[in-house]
């Protein structure tokens, strides 16, 4: 099977209230495991003028702003160099999907005031469809992704069945809801704390999700 493991950093709760401010996707083959640092991933930090947010998603992120407000990093990309980016990754990286790779390539344009418009016309089911895990993946992640990046819903689809580590590790008998990330890496008997980097998060992710398939 592949999947993607998605995480996104952000200034706020509700994407009303902030921006956001970093997304990470990485590559899972359960047919073809390898150390989670070895596996294909995209990463990035948005640039952004102004950053509005709630105080504790702004300084559980205050390392990443200050990344942002330097400019120096070469993880920065602007919201509209999004699409044609991720694009080129699932590409390189041979996403299954739905529509093919050479048609969304030819159909993504970004003109020189930033606006990425598609070049030709196309069916929705020549969107890349793609199969995400995460923690909170359904309720948090994708609304964000989906709303803030330009155009994002154009050329990618999410497949409505997501994978949540969350459900994975939930003790019925104990829990009163779904489980942290945190817990269920200790549940999982992995060591080390939530770096809330959206990047580590994925890695963090596809460990849990070992324990459950490499048995």
């Amino acid at each position: 099977m592949l999947f993607l493991c998605i995480d996104v950093e952000t200034s706020s709760i509700k994407p009303e209230n902030g921006e956001l401010l970093s997304f990470a996707a990485v590559l899972e083959d359960t047919n073809n495991i390898r150390p989670v640092e070895e596996l294909p991933f995209f990463y990035c930090v948005f640039r952004h003028d102004f950053i509005k947010g709630e105080p504790y998603a702004l300084n559980m992120n205050k390392g990443l702003i200050q990344e942002i407000s330097e400019g120096e990093s070469e993880n920065l990309i602007d919201l509209y160099e999004f699409n044609q980016l991720f694009n080129d990754f699932l590409f390189s990286s041979k996403v299954e999907c739905h529509g093919g790779y050479d048609i969304l390539a030819q159909m993504i344009k970004v003109d020189k005031n930033g606006n990425s418009t598609p070049v030709l016309h196309r069916s929705p089911k020549e969107k890349i469809k793609l199969k995400a895990s995460g923690k909170n993946f359904g309720t948090f992640d994708k609304g964000w992704i989906e709303s803030k990046i330009p155009n994002f819903n154009t050329y990618f689809q999410f497949n409505h069945r997501v994978l949540d580590v969350g459900s994975l590790m939930v003790d019925f008998k104990n829990d009163e809801w779904l489980p942290g990330l945190l817990e269920c890496k200790k549940r999982a008997g992995i060591k080390g704390e939530v770096t809330h980097n959206a990047l580590e998060d994925c890695w963090d992710v596809i460990e849990i999700l070992r324990t459950k398939y490499e048995r």
